[in-house]
């Protein structure tokens, strides 16, 4: 049908682990978050230039204890006339002092409620997390974006409950943004002129925000750290890179599990995903794909009908994954490129006007494994397919080719069967292949094009790889089990965030049982390394700064934590000749 029906599954099903995470609010906490309360008394009231808020005592599983701001509106929610326009800061706010004592909504995204949709348009809100000792000032800060491949995910996820690092004497705050058609929706069509990247510009606001308010929490305005996970890690990468209006709102950058391969959309590409989004619109709702989708007969329709609409657009089957045809050609509901504010592609490096900032990257070993096909039936003619339509009939034979130490990576037939949780020969070629091109060399590709800017400015960038191998497992699915080997995409956040959590059901997660002493030593590592980068970026993680992306620089992190490569060398050569 229409191209939005062709939507490649680029963390989709990173979306769905991530919005289960979302409707949970955690454990550990002092008070629910879906309670009203009242100011908690032994908390702060904090004045900010729109209004005093005041907050709750927070914990988390390891009964560490932060004070919490939950639920702070950074902007006038985007419905109405602001529906698919770009944020506008507040006002005021209401009440006197305003109850920062439960999460704001999440945005709208997909759910398995009968209505398909949870989260509402009224959404943007941020949270922040401080440590108890409220008469410490000048506090370095971390601005945390959520993941979810722009689909799902919110700054509520139980995970990312910031309390752990808030006893790393940082401050942590964590965003909502418009996600899917409400966040990037581009059209132009009669009288109605929609630009898109909305998200990107949320995000944007609510880290000026950070930057108006924060040395009012006792943070320090000039030691913004912007970090996230995913698509989360994505949209850092984007106000790294591409967003030059971004430059003075944070000093320093940690990307986890960014999928760098993936481009972003250019105007033409979205302007088409539009017009085919529209017509299914019109089609269902006015049963005329031809209607004239004027702006009032857009802002007329309700948050259901557009929700609906756009689970459409998700792939209903098939290979699924990050290597799928089309990949090469964008998504659909993602940035936009060469549109405000987003200037180029992040795997170019510094793009013109952006400055070289300090910075971090990290890939976790077996990134790809996430994205597979949920069936367990992938044959290697269906892999072979989706290869040669991905890059090219010649492409796909040289790849396929590729061995290294007498194993072919990349051909079902290098592999020995392994009856987990779908792992099919077919299943372990193409997690090697998602994580290598999809992550890895996509990000040294990055790394490589950047280095020069930075030296040029005197400041330094840092890669690691997460090796963990431990009995606990946060994605919560069977192929990312011990038993399998497999280090999957998202695996390290509970190691970041020393929240340790596991899924017990749809939506529904606790702490986990199973954690060892090794993870908890590791946690706590990474943890304050994270910390100890916002404080001084110079330092990296703790380990030696890139001087060559094609290095033996890299912090491993797992038990022990070494320094080694992140792939091989003669492998990074290899796709550095087909990335772009």
């Amino acid at each position: 049908m229409v191209r939005a029906r062709q939507l490649i599954a680029v963390l989709t099903l990173a979306a769905l682990v991530l919005a289960a995470c979302a409707s949970d609010p955690g454990p550990g906490r002092t008070a629910s978050p879906s309670e009203d309360r009242a100011c908690d008394a032994a908390v702060q009231t904090v004045d900010l230039r729109v209004g005093s808020i005041c907050g709750i005592e927070y914990s988390n599983q390891y009964d560490q204890r932060s004070h919490a701001y939950l639920g702070i509106p950074y902007a006038r929610q985007p419905v109405a006339d602001l529906r698919w326009k770009a944020p506008e800061p507040l006002d005021s706010l209401e009440g006197n002092p305003f109850a920062a004592t439960k999460f704001g909504s999440e945005c709208v995204q997909p759910s398995s409620e009968l209505s398909g949709y949870s989260g509402s348009e009224e959404c943007l809100f941020l949270n922040v997390y401080r440590p108890t000792d409220h008469t410490k000032t000048a506090l370095p800060v971390m601005v945390w974006i959520p993941g979810g491949g722009f689909i799902v995910g919110s700054g509520s996820e139980p995970v990312m409950n910031g309390t752990a690092l808030a006893n790393q004497d940082v401050i942590l705050v964590a965003m909502n943004y418009r996600l899917g058609s409400l966040g990037f929706l581009r059209y132009q069509g009669n009288d109605t002129a929609i630009d898109g990247n909305f998200a990107i510009l949320d995000q944007q606001l609510a880290m000026q925000w950070v930057k108006d308010n924060i040395e009012r929490f006792g943070g320090d305005p000039d030691q913004i750290t912007l970090f996230g996970e995913s698509a989360g890690s994505m949209s850092t990468g984007l106000h790294l890179f591409s967003v030059p209006e971004s430059n003075n709102l944070f000093r320093a950058a940690i990307m986890e599990s960014n999928i760098m391969s993936v481009p972003y959309n250019t105007p033409q590409q979205a302007a088409k995903n539009g017009q085919d989004f529209i017509e299914l619109l019109c089609g269902a709702y006015s049963g005329d794909e031809s209607c004239p989708a004027d702006g009032r007969w857009l802002r007329s329709l309700s948050t259901q009908q557009i929700a609906q609409a756009q689970n459409l657009t998700f792939p209903a089957g098939g290979i699924g994954g990050l290597l799928v045809p089309g990949m090469r050609a964008g998504t659909t509901w993602n940035a936009t490129i060469n549109t405000e504010p987003v200037t180029g592609q992040p795997i170019q490096g510094f793009n013109e006007g952006s400055k070289p900032k300090p910075y971090v990257f990290g890939v976790n070993r077996n990134e790809g494994v996430f994205f597979l096909p949920a069936s367990s039936t992938m044959t290697p003619e269906q892999y072979e397919n989706a290869v040669v339509q991905t890059f090219g009939a010649a492409l796909a034979q040289e790849i396929m080719a590729y061995s290294e130490d007498g194993k072919r990576l990349y051909d079902p037939a290098g592999y020995e069967p392994l009856p987990i949780g779908g792992m099919t020969t077919a299943s372990q070629a193409l997690g090697q292949l998602q994580t290598d091109y999809g992550v890895a060399a996509a990000n040294m590709k990055s790394a490589s094009r950047a280095l020069p800017q930075l030296e040029k400015a005197g400041v330094s960038s840092f890669g690691y790889h997460f090796v963990q191998h431990s009995e606990f497992n946060f994605a919560g699915m069977e192929r990312c089990n011990p038993p399998s080997g497999n280090i999957c995409h998202t695996t390290e956040m509970p190691y970041v965030f020393s929240n340790f959590l596991k899924k017990t059901a749809v939506g529904a997660f606790e702490p986990a049982d199973d954690v060892t002493d090794a993870d908890k030593a590791l946690a706590d590592t990474m943890t304050q390394a994270w910390a100890n980068f916002a404080k001084n970026p110079d330092q990296g993680l703790g380990h030696p700064k890139l001087t060559n992306a094609n290095s033996d620089e890299y912090v491993h992190w797992g038990t022990p934590v070494t320094i080694g490569d992140l792939i091989p060398k003669a492998r990074y050569d290899f796709w550095e000749t087909i990335l772009p």
